[in-house]
Protein backbone atom coordinates (compact mmCIF):
# COMPACT_ATOMS: atom_id res chain seq x y z
CA UNK A 1 0.00 0.00 0.00
CA UNK A 2 0.91 3.35 -1.02
CA UNK A 3 -0.15 6.72 0.42
CA UNK A 4 0.35 9.94 -1.18
CA UNK A 5 -0.69 12.98 2.07
CA UNK A 6 -1.11 16.27 0.90
CA UNK A 7 -1.58 19.31 2.83
CA UNK A 8 -3.46 22.47 1.97
CA UNK A 9 -1.99 25.16 0.41
CA UNK A 10 -1.85 28.86 0.88
CA UNK A 11 -5.14 28.82 -0.98
CA UNK A 12 -6.50 25.98 0.73
CA UNK A 13 -7.04 23.95 -2.39
CA UNK A 14 -5.02 21.13 -2.82
CA UNK A 15 -1.69 20.56 -5.48
CA UNK A 16 -2.21 17.42 -7.71
CA UNK A 17 1.30 18.10 -9.07
CA UNK A 18 5.10 18.58 -6.86
CA UNK A 19 5.89 17.68 -4.11
CA UNK A 20 6.50 20.52 -1.91
CA UNK A 21 3.08 19.74 0.04
CA UNK A 22 2.88 16.29 -0.59
CA UNK A 23 4.51 13.20 0.87
CA UNK A 24 4.52 9.77 -0.39
CA UNK A 25 4.82 6.76 2.35
CA UNK A 26 4.97 3.07 1.81
CA UNK A 27 6.00 2.24 4.89
CA UNK A 28 2.09 0.79 6.30
CA UNK A 29 -0.18 -1.71 5.89
CA UNK A 30 -3.29 0.21 7.19
CA UNK A 31 -4.66 3.76 6.52
CA UNK A 32 -4.94 3.41 10.47
CA UNK A 33 -1.74 3.05 11.06
CA UNK A 34 -0.57 5.99 8.78
CA UNK A 35 -2.80 8.27 10.47
CA UNK A 36 -1.52 7.32 14.08
CA UNK A 37 2.25 6.86 12.80
CA UNK A 38 2.96 8.28 9.64
CA UNK A 39 1.51 11.90 9.49
CA UNK A 40 5.12 14.18 9.56
CA UNK A 41 4.92 16.23 12.58
CA UNK A 42 5.08 19.80 9.97
CA UNK A 43 1.42 18.64 8.62
CA UNK A 44 -0.45 19.04 11.65
CA UNK A 45 -2.57 21.82 12.24
CA UNK A 46 -4.12 21.17 8.75
CA UNK A 47 -6.81 18.96 7.09
CA UNK A 48 -4.83 16.55 5.05
CA UNK A 49 -5.94 14.81 1.95
CA UNK A 50 -4.58 11.27 1.65
CA UNK A 51 -4.86 9.22 -1.30
CA UNK A 52 -4.38 5.19 -0.98
CA UNK A 53 -3.36 2.85 -3.27
CA UNK A 54 -3.30 -0.74 -3.21
CA UNK A 55 -0.40 -2.16 -4.45
CA UNK A 56 2.90 -0.40 -5.95
CA UNK A 57 1.15 1.23 -8.86
CA UNK A 58 1.18 5.37 -8.12
CA UNK A 59 0.52 6.09 -11.43
CA UNK A 60 -2.94 5.68 -11.76
CA UNK A 61 -6.59 6.39 -10.23
CA UNK A 62 -6.33 6.16 -6.18
CA UNK A 63 -8.35 3.19 -4.88
CA UNK A 64 -9.02 5.94 -1.93
CA UNK A 65 -9.22 9.35 -0.85
CA UNK A 66 -9.49 10.35 2.73
CA UNK A 67 -9.75 14.03 4.16
CA UNK A 68 -8.35 13.68 7.66
CA UNK A 69 -8.06 16.25 10.54
CA UNK A 70 -4.96 16.64 12.50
Amino acid sequence: MKIICTKPNSKGGYHDAGMNNRRLSSDYSTTRNFIRYGIPSDFYGNTLRLEVFYGNNIYRAPDKVMYVTV
